[in-house]
């Protein structure tokens, strides 16, 4: 029985593309009928999300992992449609789709695998007002269309076009709910401080998307109002010894309320002064791992500690700019941690096209 529902979930995603492109050639499949009704499937609907695509319909702007499914226009606008995505947020999830195929992202290693992590749509520039997308309060919530439908797009396009089943080619210990969504946008008005597409190179005002591999989100918060307040609770928040950052050093990113950030831009901190500050402090002591763990460590960051001992301070990533420090949010003292898929990935930002 198990078997026949998990062969089901893969026929049920793949089908679904199958069904449209058969639709749009002329040709009936009554097998799919009642599914596509009940996602409200129409092939205008797919034809309203291709009037925001650029190049032929049918032509592959990437290779989606795990099994590397040639993304068409028609075939992301098919899982726009199944998310609910209205045609102008298109140009986003293609620009997101792109991303996935980057090597250094590394998306086939760490769909595969048993951790829980899933990409984060992060949004930057004039886009985000443009579409609507939510980076103020609540901004990895309910309650706005464009961020929960770009990132249910995305897990469609995974799953679907990439083959990414749980139970199949996914398979996470427990997963996460992020993984039905996860998309915002950068809250760069109320940001005292360059944004991550600037700090990679690009203009303030372009649009562009970040795809960054999250294992998850813890809240930290702090009453305090000085600026080491606010960096103490980050660190003290990073200091638990078991998330994956301290296994895997790479990147490790932080959501900091516009609040905390002005408090400290106001205080003379830089973005780069503040993350070599949680960089510097977020240790952990090799010691206070199991054994096992302690080895893990080192064969997993042996180029970083190969003399590794018990009183070997750990950072929770490999360099200072690697911690990704995004204002995002709205007002209050809360802060969100989210250690990522660590040496495993490099979080990608590409421009949106159109």
């Amino acid at each position: 029985m198990k078997q026949i529902q998990e062969v089901s979930e893969a026929a049920t995603a793949l089908g679904l593309l199958e069904a449209v492109e058969a639709m749009k050639a002329g040709r009936s499949l009554p097998q799919y009928r009642p599914l596509l009704a009940m996602m409200h499937f129409a092939p205008e609907r797919v034809d309203a999300m291709l009037r925001f695509c650029k190049g032929k319909p049918d032509t592959p702007i990437a290779y989606v992992p795990p099994r590397w499914g040639a993304a068409t226009p028609a075939k992301v606008a098919a899982c726009a449609v199944m998310a609910g995505c209205r045609p102008d947020y298109m140009p986003v999830l293609l620009a997101a789709v792109r991303a996935l195929q980057a090597r250094d992202l590394n998306a086939v290693g760490v769909l595969t695998g048993t951790g829980p992590q899933t990409p984060l749509v992060l949004v930057h520039g004039p886009v985000r007002g443009k579409i609507g997308i939510n980076s103020r309060g609540n901004a990895l919530g309910p309650g706005v269309q464009a961020n929960a439908t770009i990132g249910r797009a995305l897990r469609f396009v995974l799953a679907a076009i990439g083959g990414s089943i749980a139970g199949l080619t996914d398979r996470a210990t427990l997963g996460q709910p992020g993984k039905y969504t996860l998309c915002m946008g950068e809250n760069q008005e109320d940001s005292p401080w360059p944004t991550l597409h600037a700090d990679r190179g690009m203009d303030r005002g372009t649009s562009a998307v970040t795809v960054i591999f999250l294992r998850g989100n813890f809240d930290v918060f702090t009453v305090g109002q000085q600026p080491e307040s606010i960096l103490r609770t980050i660190v003290n928040g990073l200091k638990a010894n078991s998330h994956g950052n301290v296994y895997y050093g790479g990147e490790l990113a932080v959501f900091l309320g516009p609040d905390f950030a002005t408090r400290l831009a106001a205080a003379g901190y830089s973005k780069a002064d503040a993350q070599r500050y949680i960089f510097e402090r977020a240790h952990v002591r090799a010691g206070d791992l199991p054994p096992e763990d302690m080895q893990a460590v080192r064969n997993f960051r042996y180029d970083e500690f190969p003399d590794l001992s018990a009183d070997t301070l750990i950072p929770p990533a490999r360099r200072a700019e690697d911690v990704l420090l995004v204002v995002a949010g709205g007002h209050g003292i809360h802060i969100t941690i989210s250690p990522t898929a660590g040496g495993l990935s490099r979080s990608q930002t590409v421009p949106v096209e159109g």
